[in-house]
Parts: C-alpha cells; sequence; structure tokens
C-alpha cells in the first residue's frame, strides 16, 4: 500500500539571516522560527474559494546577508533544489567585507535555517588540517531522500592542481563522506587506471530519488590514451560499477567503439538511458554514427540507431542520426526518445517522431505529419517535442499544428498522459484555467522546456496569458496541474506582490527559475518535490531577486495532505456552526467567520476523495 504522503505548499522568499559559527568551522544557523509564509491568491482569477491559494515562504533575497558567513554578503546565487522534506540546496556567491573578489559556497536547510554546508575556505572534512574547501560545484545536487552529492574544489598541503584538488562528497547534512577524489583509483579499470582532473571540468556526481550516484570522470594511466580515457559510473556510495567507458564496443554495431555518451537519464534501480557516438570506422559514418542505448544490471543495449531501420515504422523508413535529443527515464524503467527519419516515404513533413519503451514494448507516441483530427478538421502534427517521463508513468511532450484555420494564436499545444496514450491538456487560445474567460493562453510551445513533475504525476510549467488587462508586467502565468483533481491551476502570475516586491519575467522563453524537465526519479536535480513544493528563483521589478519555495493551500483540507476527503469531512462536522474556532477556519469558504450550510456546499464541491501517492 503507498503511504499518504504530507501535501505543503510553499515559496522560498527573501529574508536575512545571522548564522555563527562554532568551533571547528561548522556553521550553525541562528536560533529562530521559520520566516512567516505569505498566503495569497493569484490576481485575476475568478471569485471561487475551491481554488487553491499559494503559500509564499521566504528563503533568500539577494540584499541579503550572505548566511551563515559572518561579515559577508550576497554577490549571486541560481536556481536551487529541494528534496521531500522541504530543506533546499543551491549555490551561490558571497563577498566578505574588504575582499575585493567574490567566493563560492553551497547553503543547505529550510527556510529560516539555511547553513553554507560548503564554502570556499572552510576546513575539508575528512582531511588533515590545513586543507580547505576551494571551489564548490554548481552541480552539486540533492536527492529527494535529503542525500546530498557535492563536488568541491580543494587547496592546501598534499593538494595540486589538476591531479587531486576535486573531490566528491556523498550523504546527509552531518554525515558527509569522502567520495571519489581526483588521483583515486578508477573504479572497475585495469591497475594502474585514476581519475585523472588535467581538465577543469567532466568530473562530478549526480544522484537519483534514493541516493544511486551517476559519476563521470576523465582517466589516466599506462594504458590509458584519448582513445579510453573517459568513463561512467553507476551505484550507491561505496558500490560503484563501470557501465559505460569510451571505446568499448557498443551493442547492437557489429564491433563499432564508442566515441562519447552525452544526456544520461538513470534512476533508483541503477538503470541508465544515454545518447551516444560512435568512432567514425569499420562503416560508421555521420548517417549511422549516433544513437541510444540502454544499461540495466550490467547489460547494456542498443534502442536506436541512425540508419536502422524506425521502430513501428513501414520497412525502409530509417532513423536519422544527426536528429536526435535528450532521452528520458522512469522510475519504472520505461524510457522516450525523439529521433528524426529519412529513408523510404520521410520527408521534412513527417520526418520526425517520439517513441516510448514500456516493459520491453517499443509504441510510437506522435510523429510529424500525423492527423490530430481532434484539435481541427484537416490538422496534423507540425512538429513533434522531446518528451518527459514521470515515475507515475505520466507522459509530457509538446505538439505544434498546422491546417486551414491554425495561426499563432493556437498551434501549439502541451500533450499529457498515461500509458494509453497522452491528449492535449493545454492549447494555446483555450480559455486560461481559474481565470475569466476573456484571458486566453498563449506561449503554451515553450512549456515542454520548462515543464517539471513529481513521481505522484503533478505537473509545474509556464505560459503567458492574453486578453483585456494583461500586459507586459502582467502576462506570465506559472502553473501546477493536480494529478489528483486532473486540472491546472495558477501558482503566480509576474506583477503580483511577493512580500512588498513585484515578480518580473520577461515571457516564457528563457523562464530559467527552476530545474526542468526532471522529477528526481531521472538522477537530474529537482525543484519540485513529491510533497509538491516548488523551490524556485524569481526576479523582481526592481532588479533584485530571491529564491522561494511555492505550494498550494487547499480550503477544507484539515490534515494537509492535498486532498479533501472523509477525514476532512469529520473535522467539517465538528466544526459546523461554530465562530471563531481556529482550527475551524480552513473550512469558512465565504470567510463570514462562521461555518455555516454556505461552507457546507463549497465543502461538497471541493471534496476530492483520498489522495493514493
Amino acid at each position: 500500500m503507498k503511504r499518504k504522503r504530507i501535501f505543503r505548499a510553499a515559496i522560498v522568499v527573501a529574508f536575512s539571516l545571522n548564522c555563527p559559527r562554532t568551533p571547528g568551522g561548522e556553521p550553525t544557523p541562528r536560533e529562530s522560527g521559520p520566516p512567516e509564509p505569505i498566503v495569497v491568491r493569484v490576481p485575476g482569477t475568478v471569485d471561487d474559494p475551491t481554488l487553491p491559494r499559494t503559500v509564499i515562504t521566504p528563503v533568500l533575497h539577494s540584499t541579503d546577508p550572505a548566511p551563515g558567513i559572518p561579515n559577508a554578503s550576497i554577490v549571486t546565487f541560481i536556481r536551487p533544489a529541494i528534496d521531500g522534506a522541504g530543506n533546499v540546496l543551491f549555490w551561490g556567491q558571497f563577498r566578505r567585507d574588504g575582499e575585493p573578489f567574490a567566493r563560492s559556497a553551497l547553503w543547505y536547510g529550510q527556510p529560516g535555517k539555511l547553513v553554507p554546508i560548503m564554502y570556499d575556505g572552510m576546513p575539508a572534512p575528512h582531511f588533515p588540517p590545513g586543507v580547505e574547501i576551494g571551489e564548490p560545484s554548481s552541480s552539486s545536487a540533492i536527492a529527494e531522500n535529503g542525500m546530498l552529492a557535492l563536488t568541491v574544489g580543494l587547496r592546501g598541503p598534499g593538494i595540486t592542481a589538476g591531479f587531486n584538488d576535486r573531490v566528491i562528497y556523498v550523504g546527509w547534512p552531518g554525515r558527509l563522506r569522502k567520495g571519489l577524489q581526483g588521483g583515486d583509483p578508477a573504479p572497475g579499470t585495469e591497475r594502474g587506471t585514476i581519475i585523472d582532473l588535467t581538465l577543469p571540468f567532466g568530473f562530478g556526481a549526480q544522484i537519483s530519488d534514493n541516493g544511486v550516484l551517476m559519476v563521470l570522470a576523465y582517466l589516466s594511466g599506462s594504458k590509458v590514451d584519448d582513445t579510453n580515457d573517459r568513463a561512467m559510473w553507476i551505484g550507491p556510495h561505496g558500490d560503484l560499477k563501470l557501465v559505460w567507458r569510451k571505446g568499448m564496443i557498443a551493442p547492437g554495431t557489429n564491433g563499432a567503439r564508442f566515441r562519447w555518451a552525452d544526456s544520461i537519464k538513470f534512476n533508483h534501480a541503477e538503470q541508465v538511458a544515454f545518447r551516444g557516438g560512435l568512432v567514425h570506422e569499420h562503416g560508421v559514418g555521420f548517417e549511422n554514427g549516433t544513437g541510444y542505448w540502454w544499461a540495466d544490471d550490467g547489460q547494456m543495449s542498443l534502442v536506436a540507431r541512425g540508419g536502422d531501420q524506425a521502430a513501428e515504422l513501414p520497412p525502409g523508413v530509417l532513423y536519422r542520426a544527426n536528429s536526435t535529443s535528450d532521452p528520458a527515464i522512469s522510475a519504472q524503467g520505461s524510457i522516450s526518445y525523439l529521433m528524426g527519419l529519412t529513408g523510404t516515404g520521410a520527408t521534412p513533413d513527417n520526418d520526425i517522431a517520439l517513441w516510448v519503451i514500456r516493459d520491453g514494448t517499443t509504441s510510437l507516441v506522435a510523429r510529424k505529419g500525423d492527423p490530430a483530427p481532434l484539435a481541427g478538421q484537416d490538422v496534423a502534427l507540425a512538429s513533434v517535442s522531446h518528451s518527459f517521463l514521470g515515475a507515475s508513468e505520466r507522459t509530457a511532450y509538446g505538439v505544434k499544428y498546422r491546417g486551414p484555420a491554425i495561426d499563432a494564436t493556437n498551434a501549439y499545444s502541451l500533450h499529457l498522459g498515461d500509458s494509453g496514450g497522452p491528449a492535449q491538456s493545454l492549447r494555446d487560445g483555450d480559455t486560461a484555467p481559474a481565470f475569466d474567460p476573456a484571458a486566453r493562453l498563449y506561449g503554451v510551445g515553450a512549456m515542454p522546456s520548462e515543464l517539471i513533475m513529481n513521481d505522484p504525476g503533478d505537473v509545474v510549467a509556464p505560459t503567458e496569458i492574453v486578453g483585456s488587462g494583461v500586459g507586459p508586467l502582467n502576462r506570465v502565468v506559472l502553473w501546477q496541474r493536480d494529478d489528483l483533481r486532473d486540472a491546472w491551476f495558477p501558482i503566480l502570475r509576474t506583477g503580483m506582490d511577493v512580500g512588498g516586491q513585484s515578480w518580473f519575467a520577461d515571457g516564457v522563453n528563457g523562464f530559467d527559475a527552476y530545474w526542468s524537465m526532471t522529477g528526481g526519479s531521472d538522477g537530474e536535480r529537482q525543484s519540485f518535490n513529491d510533497a509538491r513544493e516548488l523551490a524556485l528563483i524569481l526576479k523582481m521589478v526592481d532588479g533584485s531577486k530571491g529564491i522561494f519555495v511555492v505550494q498550494f493551500d487547499w480550503l477544507g483540507d484539515t490534515d494537509g495532505d492535498a486532498d479533501v476527503d472523509l477525514i476532512d469531512f469529520a473535522a467539517f462536522q465538528r466544526c459546523f456552526a461554530i465562530a471563531g474556532d481556529d482550527d475551524c477556519v480552513t473550512f469558512d469558504f465565504d470567510e463570514s467567520g462562521e461555518i455555516d450550510e454556505t461552507d457546507y456546499g463549497w465543502f461538497a464541491r471541493a471534496l476530492t476523495g483520498l489522495r493514493t501517492d
């Protein structure tokens, strides 16, 4: 039985912290309560008390002192990640008073309790005295279960630049362990082969929901040259397994060797999907030198390769190697991939397609040129985007339509659904959900690249809206699709007040507010956790910015689990005809100060049934 998850909605927003350091260099947060959350309704929405309110909780503002680092100010920071307990992790820079240069840090913690878990100049854990942290990597990550994978630079006695001056730390805060370091033996390789840090990039780790690691590194040694000097490992800390190495034979290719691998996705079952390139020899060229591969339990197999017969299409239709995108992977091991087509019958009108592989069966999801009768008469797909696969087996991808009645106002759509077949979920020109009917959606075409989905299947993505009263300062809306309610709800809108500042975004392209196209179960950094908390950056009209955690508050949901069910109804009955009881405020839908028949009517509308994720 799946356990019921506790729902919390929050936005991480601006606030100041003063975190003194204790002896030994470990920063500790000031003992204080969490910042006061801001509870708002999105401006312009219809008057419906069953719509969720947005709860915004401050984390950091660009004008704040640097949390946990005395006499220092914030210089900049990037998008935050978040774990299942609501702890955020983000990279930023600070400047100490009197220093002309900026230093880097990784901050971690709950709103109001941020600490610099790694920062330039602190003693390096598990190293001799005098060894310090240099540059923490901005690619460091946090898992849903709270584990951290931090790549940091080192300096001090015994540390040599370009040899052993970077290390990966793995574990929970307070229990971080030293992982791979430059100069260490490379797991699973021939004796004498080591992790090579000659290049200032290419070494680091990603982490999946349950703490499985994927590590990439360059290699050096007596048997290493430029044909076999790159490798990938996967597994828990202390049990990394070599999955891929440059120069190894690529399965399904009659002996061709790998030249590179990128766009790597992996799950907590240690399954890996990636895009790979082949060495141009033995019949390999541009037309068949790229493809997708899959690895599971030490066995690798070919998924699709340029020049091969395209799955589920007529004979003679071939995959095109120079038209690929990032694959996607689910927690259950399903994968999806987008690839161009060539060969028999392939034209510019039908030369891209999207596939999903579930339980070993490959299915064609969509192909450019396919008819789309539900989108209008004589409408077809003009393009198909790469897809996203959630742990819930939801598939999401974007399309562009073409046809006699298609123009710039209704051409783009987001498709969303389960293995039974994704369907149109939002489309340019549709009425904006929860807004006045005159407000219409625009910019849906940008949703696929800005989409995030958590494991239960809830989705977050931005669009613009058009209509009366909509202008450059209030046209962007950030949406959340609640999987239980099967509906989209606005979380934020530009121009709305966030703690005394107005949020500003110059359109949906280049949104850059959170880590997108991930849900954590694919090994990428997640900004949207399974408790439906979204950690993000908001830029303000005055040029400042803040980190926030956002979540929904549903009236009628007395136990905070994001549904309105019989447990909540039992609480409603206890509150009926009561006035002035703070425990009953969530049932006062009409804000009359008393729980009465009117509130019962709204409560009945808000009922959802039990959430089972």
